[in-house]
């Protein structure tokens, strides 16, 4: 979002008289040290592919009386190449906001690679030829570059500035990487006319500092004497300039852990965003200091807003719909197809529409903020109460309820409310049945955006996991076993699958998920149902067999033909993150195996029973032979979305043994052996 420059200051000069905060390790661009070329591993890791020497971000204010206040930026990067692993690290990304009349202009590009040649160090530029800019999307633009003659042992470090006329944010600072970091520093040097938020994040320990200095404004201007001539004189404000300094010395490299919802929820770092201004005689303005706020401001975007309220758009489908059908959820149904089928989804993410929602129509795709801010307005021609939720995906990272921070948004859905329940909406997604939002959306509260009644909204509309099935079994007289396996998929489980059939077709999909994994046993046949269906249980079918199953008068079984888990998701001693899976899941698994005359069971599993604490799970076991019929009845749920760390040996130990149940044998026996061997 963009704030508007601030011109209202009538000065013709500002003088800052900054006095840069030095930083505890301060480096010369182009100076290189010959030990950074000859370190062969790095010390406090010697797996480590490249190292971090050091990344010193600056980030201030300057005015001008053509430009108003902008916002700049520096940074100098130097890094340390150690293996092939780390050439990728030479490769970076700037992205810069263009909204034609205000951009960022990146100056002062330039960077080095340094190698050690038979003890001489040699430097080699990056050229202006290997630096690319092009579009990102509708408001960013991208600067590529490769960083020359990456090779094991080669340091290599740029530095640029950019020149913003955005300064809702400031730049955001990462210090913890998936390498390690020896030094990384961050200042911040904000004039007192702004407050902003700022969000620190991390398990890592940051040093911080506050500090105060004086900046001045001179004013230049002249008076008429009376006799034809002109005094000028100057005139002097000096205001206090806060600055804050942050730094993490040897961090080391972030390990990413299964069942996280993105790394940025965990590395260290800093974000900042615009509270609140105040300049010399006015009063304070609110600018994005509190959700209401920022209500306020969407209401009336013309991004946002403006696009949910545009229901002429939709007249005759209104229309058309309303003639058609009488129950609500009917009318929900329809509009969310015809929206679905009328906009395509380009892949891009944002709750702020790439253009408007009659183009999005007219060119038949839009974003996720085209799409759905469609939907809202032809629910509202409709009758429907309905309103934008925004929020912030699962690779977007978590939200933070309390400190109003809207550059975490990057999705919107729709909430429409009908008697005592309501429905959350995505017409993006054509695999998932009215009321279910993608699973990238399950990630706590999304912000509800109405005139009225803004507020959180659980985004755990029931959706889960959910799997079940049933397998039946005959010995035949070759000694082989064959039968057949029917798999249940529901919620987010048949969203997968469907997506699957439909995307690769029947029989490809039934290729690469059972033909080509299965060990042990084979399948044929293979018959769908319901994949079209969205709001009933996706069903597959096959047949199964298992050819001279029989050993020296023994059939040696793993009943386990689709397990829950194929190997144990959590290896890690120590859990340092929470595991979040997202939303609960339930598996459940039957198998009937008849046995003809002159079979029986030698061995069979025992029955169990495992809980996890707080009933945050439960697995169940169930070994039974009844005459000539043995059964395995096996269910496994996950109740709760997420473990803290202090659950996560409870967690792992439950996994431990679900997994090693699971790969117990049955062993069936001729009764002749038997007798011969008793």
């Amino acid at each position: 979002m963009r704030i508007q420059k601030v011109t209202g200051i009538s000065i013709f000069l500002l003088l800052l008289h900054l006095n840069f905060i030095g930083f505890a390790q301060e480096e010369k661009f182009g100076k290189i040290e010959k030990k950074d070329l000859e370190m062969k591993v790095y010390p406090l890791d010697t797996a480590a592919s490249a190292v971090v020497l050091f990344d010193v971000g600056r980030t201030y204010f300057q005015y001008s009386e053509n430009e108003g206040f902008q916002l700049i930026h520096e940074r100098h990067r130097r890094v340390k190449v150690l293996t092939k692993d780390g050439y990728d690290y030479g490769n970076f990304k700037i992205y810069m906001r263009d909204q034609g009349s205000a951009d960022d202009k990146l100056s002062g590009l330039k960077g080095y690679t340094y190698l050690l040649n038979n003890g001489k160090v040699e430097k080699i530029k990056l050229e202006k030829d290997a630096i690319h800019k092009e579009k990102f999307n509708n408001v960013l633009d991208i600067t590529k570059f490769n960083m020359p003659n990456i090779k094991e042992g080669a340091v290599f470090e740029f530095q640029y500035k950019i020149v913003s006329d955005f300064y809702t944010y400031l730049k955001p600072w990462q210090f913890q990487e998936e390498i390690p970091v020896i030094w990384s520093e961050y200042t911040t040097e904000v004039p007192e006319y702004f407050y902003y938020q700022k969000n620190q994040q991390g398990y890592l320990h940051i040093e911080h500092s506050e500090g105060e200095k004086i900046g001045s404004i001179s004013q230049m201007y002249s008076r008429n004497t009376g006799n034809g001539g002109r005094e000028r004189s100057t005139s002097k404000l000096d205001y206090r300039i806060n600055t804050e300094n942050w730094i993490l010395r040897n961090g080391p490299a972030f390990e990413g852990e299964s069942y996280i919802t993105t790394s940025d929820d965990y590395v260290s770092k800093i974000t900042y965003q615009l509270a609140t201004t105040k300049f010399p005689g006015s009063p304070v303005r609110d600018v994005l200091g509190s959700w209401d706020k920022i209500n306020e401001i969407l209401l009336e975007h013309e991004k946002f807003g403006s696009q949910a309220k545009k229901k002429g758009y939709f007249n005759d489908i209104a229309k058309e719909i309303n003639l058609k059908y009488s129950e609500p959820e009917e009318k929900i149904a329809a509009a969310f197809q015809y929206i679905s089928k009328n906009i395509k989804w380009n892949e891009s993410q944002s709750f702020l529409t790439e253009e408007n929602v009659k183009k999005a129509l007219d060119k038949k795709t839009g974003n996720v903020a085209d799409i759905n801010l469609a939907l809202n307005s032809l629910l509202n021609n409709l009758g429907f109460d309905a309103n934008p939720v925004i929020l912030s995906t699962r690779q977007n990272g978590r939200v933070n309820l309390y400190l109003p921070m809207l550059d975490n948004m990057n999705y919107v859905v729709v909430h429409v409310p009908v008697g005592e329940k309501y429905f959350l909406l995505d017409a993006t997604d054509r695999f998932l049945p009215i009321g279910q939002i993608p699973f990238k959306c399950m990630n706590g509260k999304g912000r509800l955006i109405s005139e009225t009644n803004s507020r959180w909204i659980n985004l755990d509309v029931g959706g889960d996991y959910t799997k079940a099935t049933v397998v039946k079994l005959q010995i035949n007289e070759e000694g082989g076993l064959e039968g057949s396996m029917s798999n249940t998929y529901k919620n987010y489980y048949a969203k997968s699958v469907r997506k699957s059939i439909l995307s690769k077709g029947e029989k490809e999909y039934f290729k690469d998920s059972w033909e080509d994994q299965v060990v042990n046993f084979t399948v044929s046949d293979p018959i769908f149902e319901n994949v079209k269906e969205l709001n009933e249980s996706l069903i597959t079918k096959f047949n199964i067999s298992i050819e001279e199953a029989e050993l020296g008068g023994k059939i040696y079984l793993d009943p386990i033909f689709s397990k829950f888990y194929e190997e144990h998701p959590f290896k890690q001693e120590i859990r340092e993150y929470p595991v979040d899976f997202g939303c609960p899941s339930q598996n459940f698994y039957s198998l009937e195996l008849d046995l003809p005359e002159g079979y029986d069971v030698e061995e069979l599993p025992q029955s169990v029973a495992i809980a996890l604490p707080n009933k945050g799970g439960r697995f169940n076991y169930q070994a039974i032979k009844s005459g000539n019929k043995l059964q395995i009845i096996s269910s496994m749920k996950i109740s709760k979305p997420i473990f803290l760390p202090q659950e996560y040996a409870y967690l792992k130990e439950f996994f431990i043994q679900v997994i090693s149940k699971q790969s117990e044998q049955i062993v069936l026996v001729k009764k002749d052996i038997m007798q011969i061997q008793d």
